[in-house]
């Protein structure tokens, strides 16, 4: 870097850059996630598909399309670096993700697969002279490094080198948004621990990236998985649970959503006003309690949507819809 003058520094760190710098909108590759030049790992124990994920997103991001809710921001030049799979399989599963559509995959002018290196050396001068050529003459958006224990031979428990490491692939990438595929410990070393509680090696790792997907699989019988999501300036949720599909995808099951008492009320009312309680009760059961609904009544007198009164034996429920929603 060459040496400023004193004016030059003072305008580009003075509270008007700083404001306008505020004011930037995120350059997007996956909307909501992933922000042009940011670093992001993927972790997961051994077999719980952080490969799967990490290809899953390669594909979509190059595809315009969506994975696990987050949707590409146009179609997006993706080069994945592989050192882990065989050719056979990821070739199966690039196709697979295709949707097993040759065609749709031979035309995919926007993801790159490289398979040249078993291994490089991010720290090392000449490893980097040798990866650099691609990164260039295909000027990717996105770059997926599979895996980190492939990329350096530094030692992995040590905080300094591995934030040597780390600041190595953000010089390596140049600008362009990257994701490495990182190794979670052993699921029996874990202790249920999720994100970076669970993640090998040395916690600069972690702490020098911008967001973290770590991928569980609880039950190895189950195609059930557990992603936890954690970003410095996303608002993202905590966990997400995913579903795999036969296409090695994943999917994200979403929670079900709250229904207002009031819509509730208005579905069991119709275009009545007035309800005895045991009609009320029936039509508002479902496959809930008697005692769930009762304690929904009772929720909506107080909220001032219901009133109620004896009739002879009977007590009736009168409907005041003009009350303000109120959620459960």
């Amino acid at each position: 870097m060459t040496m400023m003058t004193a004016e030059e520094i003072f305008a580009r760190c003075n509270m008007r850059k700083v404001l306008n710098d505020a004011d930037k909108k995120p350059e997007w590759i996956i909307q909501g996630l992933i922000e042009r030049g940011e670093q992001w790992i993927i972790s997961g124990a051994p077999k719980t598909g952080k490969s799967r994920l990490a290809l899953q997103l390669a594909v979509a991001a190059s595809l315009n399309s969506e994975c696990i809710g987050f949707k590409a921001n146009g179609h997006q030049k993706v080069l994945y670096m592989d050192m882990e799979m065989s050719e056979r399989s990821c070739g199966s599963r690039a196709l697979r993700l295709h949707g097993n559509d040759r065609e749709k995959m031979s035309n995919n002018a926007n993801l790159f697969i490289c398979k040249d290196f078993m291994n490089i050396n991010v720290l090392n001068s000449d490893d980097l002279a040798k990866v650099t050529p691609y990164i260039n003459t295909i000027k990717p958006d996105l770059i997926v490094w599979d895996v980190l224990t492939r990329c350096h031979i530094a030692k992995e428990n040590d905080n300094g080198e591995m934030a040597q490491v780390m600041l190595a692939f953000r010089k390596l990438c140049a600008g362009v948004a990257h994701i490495v595929v990182h190794h979670d410990k052993k699921p029996q070393f874990q202790g249920g621990a999720m994100g970076a509680g669970a993640m090998r090696g040395a916690s600069a790792i972690h702490g020098e990236v911008n967001g973290v997907l770590s991928i569980v699989r609880p039950n190895e019988a189950k195609n059930d998985y557990r992603l936890s999501l954690s970003g410095r300036d996303v608002n993202l949720p905590e966990r997400m649970h995913l579903v795999g599909n036969d296409d090695l995808s994943f999917s994200a099951v979403l929670p079900p959503q709250k229904v207002s008492i009031e819509s509730k009320l208005s579905d069991a009312f119709g275009a009545e006003n007035t309800l005895t309680k045991t009609v009320l009760i029936d039509a508002l059961k479902g496959s809930q309690s008697i005692k769930t609904v009762e304690r929904l009544l009772k929720e909506g007198v107080e909220k001032g949507l219901l009133t109620s009164q004896r009739v002879g034996k009977a007590v009736e429920y009168t409907y005041l819809k003009s009350n303000q929603v109120c959620a459960v």
